[in-house]
Order: structure tokens, then sequence, then C-alpha cells
């Protein structure tokens, strides 16, 4: 197995669920302002700096939710790469799962986040009768 490749998935996907999170613990905080950078940037996310921060509150537990997700798939195969280095299912087959699901699990709990975000800022909208 090419351990350096299962490291840098591994690696990547511990980044992107920490990235992830620490933007949109920002935004949601007010400490990351409406940008075309990185953020959940929708037209509804965009629409104003409030709309900007409630969306981004909204999203942070499901955000919450990927960012463990990544750091627990990405730890728990490079662990196991170290642990069954003489077992081809434990050393390899297994850990290159658990990274794919990591990965996939980043991408549809980042939708399910946004979904969320776009849904309290059009609930704020027609709060205020937009």
């Amino acid at each position: 197995m090419d351990v350096s490749g299962m490291v840098t998935g591994a690696g990547g996907l511990i980044v992107a669920g920490l990235l992830v999170y620490v933007v949109t613990r920002q935004a949601a905080r007010g400490s990351l302002d409406v940008n075309g950078g990185v953020g959940i940037k929708t037209t509804w996310t965009k629409s104003s700096s409030q709309a900007w921060e409630v969306g981004h509150r909204a999203a942070l537990p499901w955000v919450r939710r990927c960012a463990v997700l990544c750091l627990a798939t990405a730890v728990l195969a490079l662990v196991l790469v170290v642990v069954g280095a003489d077992d081809p299912l434990l050393g390899q087959t297994i850990p290159v799962a658990l990274v794919i699901v990591g990965y996939g699990g980043l991408l549809v709990l980042m939708v399910v986040a946004t979904t969320a975000a776009n849904r309290a800022v059009r609930s704020l909208s027609e709060a205020h009768g937009r």
C-alpha cells in the first residue's frame, strides 16, 4: 500500500473538515464578512450581513458534525494503516473505505448545512415581510 497516498488523503480530509468548521464558526460569530472567497455563498446568504450570520449560525451544527466525521474517519484510517500494516483488509481496504466515507460525508453534510442556512435566511426574510 502507498502509505504516502493514505497520509495525503486522510490529511486532506482533516484539513478540509477543520477549515470548513473554522470558516463557518467565524461567519456565524460575525468575524467573517460576506465575501466571494469562503463561506456558504448562496443568493440567500449573501443578501446581507445579517443573512450571512443567520445562515452560518443555522449551518454550524451540521458543519460541526461534518468536522467530527472528517477527523474521526481520517484518524481511524491512519491508525489502521499503522496497526494493520501486514493485513491487506485492515491496513489497506478499510482505511481507503474510511477516507472515502469521510469525503462523501463532507459533501453530504455540506449540502445539508447549506440547505439549513438557506432555510434560516428565507425564514428571516419572510418574518420581515420580504
